[in-house]
């Protein structure tokens, strides 16, 4: 009799370790698969879905949204095949992911909150701006650079903050001579700080792009890509200047004494501070 309590325990527990089914919610055009254990994030998403799509298809100037999917989970091991192909490629830091070739996001819930990250709604809407940027853009979509996708998508999602200002300017970014390169190689870098300054460079540099030009250079630039242009002439055509000559303003502005009044009042140099003085009193 406890060989069989033994047995219909871990039995019990193997059990309750394996996933339950996936539900579904209609929030057209997505369709929004969660986890049991998700179902009021999953409600409170698919109200708010379909006006979070409407403005964001109007800012970026993307056509009527196809039928996508959002996987909204705490872990991909669920028996699908494309929620698993997902878990492959997406960050272990990240909150979300857009995967515009299979008409798909995903959202996990247990990393919403944490670095960089918003609300579930500000997730969401950063992600989907991503794949509604894909559909703008048709088949120059691939000559957007990092930079321009996160800018935009961080933008657009209203997602940024004082404190992307804050990770750039203590970032080595605004020292470069060519700081747009840098935010691009800032990506594939595996040190957390490079990867906030590259996202918050992204951003700071087109919400200064769109203060000077116009709030719709991004759907003007995609729509010229969509026409066939390469990146630096469809900015061209879309700001009315270079794109060197915009990020040469930019540089000149990072640089200037809000950068070095942010990087004086920081944590660091505090601590810094604080230890060379206690190095000097020893």
């Amino acid at each position: 009799s406890l060989l069989a309590a033994v047995v219909l325990s871990a039995a019990a527990l193997l059990a309750a370790a394996q996933p339950g089914p996936l539900l579904r919610i209609d929030a057209p055009p997505c369709v929004i698969v969660h986890e049991p254990e998700l179902s009021a994030e999953a409600t409170r998403l698919a109200a708010a879905a379909p006006a979070i799509i409407d403005r964001l298809s109007r800012q970026i100037g993307a056509p009527p949204m196809a039928d996508c999917r959002l996987f909204l989970i705490t872990r991909f091991d669920q028996g699908d095949e494309d929620l698993a192909e997902a878990g492959s490629v997406m960050p272990d830091w990240a909150a979300g992911i857009a995967l515009p070739d299979m008409g798909a996001m995903v959202i996990r819930a247990d990393r919403v909150g944490a670095w960089r990250q918003r609300e579930l709604t500000g997730v969401f809407a950063h992600e989907m701006a991503h794949l509604l940027m894909s559909s703008a853009a048709g088949e120059g979509a691939d000559r957007m650079p990092s930079w321009f996708k996160e800018g935009v998508a961080a933008n657009v999602a209203r997602d940024g903050e004082w404190l992307d200002f804050f990770h750039l300017w203590v970032s080595p970014i605004p020292s470069s001579d060519h700081p747009l390169i840098e935010v691009g190689l800032a990506f594939s870098s595996q040190y957390p700080v490079m990867l906030k300054g590259a996202y918050a460079g992204s951003y700071s540099f087109m919400r200064f792009a769109m203060d000077r030009h116009s709030a719709a250079l991004p759907a003007r630039v995609m729509a010229c890509l969509r026409a066939g242009l390469d990146f630096d002439r469809a900015w061209l055509e879309a700001a009315g200047v270079r794109l060197a000559d915009t990020e040469d303003s930019w540089s000149s502005e990072i640089r200037g004494k809000t950068r070095w009044a942010a990087i004086l009042t920081s944590t660091a140099t505090l601590w810094l501070a604080i230890t060379m003085l206690v190095l000097l009193a020893w």
